[in-house]
C-alpha cells in the first residue's frame, strides 16, 4: 500500500511556504447535490442534479512573529494560490490547488506553550486536482524541466500555480508551462507574470493540454530563485 507519512506534507501559499509552521492541514472538496425528484420521477429513489464546486482549506501551526507581516498581508479580497501537498512536491507528486480567501484567522497562546495560529481559507474558483512540475528548489539559470507523463491528451484546459518564495539579485524571471504530444517538441500553454520578488500566481490554461507537460524558466541577471509549479488538467 502506498500510505503516505503526514510529515511529508507541504503547504504553499502565495509566496508563503506555511510547511515551516504548521502542524495541521486538510483541504475539503463538495459538490452541491440539487434535489431534482419529482411526482413524475420513475426510478423509485431521489434524484439528483449537482450543483456548485466548492471546496476549503485548514491550517494550524505555530505562530513566528516574523512571519507576521505575511499572514496580514493574505488578509485581502484577493485570492492567493493555496497548494497542498500530502506526499511533498518532487515531480509528480500530487496536489490540490485553490484560489483561497482567508475566511478566519485567530491567535492563541499559552503561558507553558508555543504561541499558535489557526487560519480557515475559502476557495474562490474551482477546486483543482493536479501534480507537481518542480520542487520547491532554487534556480540560478535557465533550464526547462522534466517532462511529466498525463497518459492522455485533455481538452477541458486547466490551472497552473506558481510560488516564489526566495528571490535574489536576478533583474527578472519568465516562467512558462510548456505541452508536448511526444515529449520532444513543445509548445507554450501558459506564462506566468514576470518575476521581480517573492510572489504567487494562479494562471488559468485554455483548451487542450497535450499528454506532456513541463516548466522552463528564463532569468536576466545573476543570483537565485526559489520556486515551485503546479500543474491541474480539469
Amino acid at each position: 500500500m502506498g500510505f503516505v507519512a503526514g510529515r511529508k506534507s507541504r503547504l504553499l501559499l502565495g509566496d508563503f511556504a506555511l510547511a515551516s509552521y504548521a502542524t495541521k492541514a486538510d483541504v475539503g472538496w463538495s459538490l452541491d447535490m440539487l434535489d431534482s425528484t419529482v411526482f413524475t420521477s420513475t426510478s423509485g429513489a431521489k434524484e439528483f442534479l449537482p450543483g456548485l464546486d466548492g471546496s476549503n482549506g485548514k491550517v494550524s501551526g505555530y505562530y513566528d512573529a516574523a512571519e507576521h507581516a505575511d499572514l496580514a498581508a493574505f488578509k485581502s479580497t484577493v485570492a492567493q494560490p493555496y497548494t497542498f501537498a500530502p506526499s511533498g512536491l518532487a515531480l509528480g507528486a500530487e496536489l490540490m490547488m485553490i484560489g483561497a480567501l482567508e475566511s478566519q484567522f485567530s491567535l492563541g497562546a499559552q503561558i507553558a506553550g508555543l504561541g499558535t495560529f489557526d487560519l480557515t481559507m475559502e476557495t474562490d474558483g474551482y477546486t483543482d486536482f493536479g501534480y507537481s512540475l518542480h520542487d520547491l528548489t532554487a534556480v540560478s539559470a535557465d533550464e526547462s524541466g522534466t517532462s511529466l507523463d498525463g497518459a492522455a491528451a485533455t481538452t477541458l484546459g486547466g490551472v497552473a500555480h506558481l510560488h516564489v518564495t526566495s528571490y535574489s539579485g536576478l533583474a527578472s524571471a519568465v516562467i512558462i508551462v510548456e505541452d508536448s504530444a511526444n515529449s520532444s517538441s513543445w509548445s507554450t500553454i501558459g506564462t506566468f507574470a514576470t518575476v521581480t520578488g517573492v510572489t504567487g500566481e494562479r494562471l488559468a490554461l485554455a483548451g487542450t493540454i497535450r499528454r506532456y507537460t513541463r516548466y522552463s524558466i528564463d532569468v536576466t541577471g545573476t543570483g537565485s530563485i526559489t520556486f515551485q509549479v503546479g500543474i491541474a488538467r480539469r
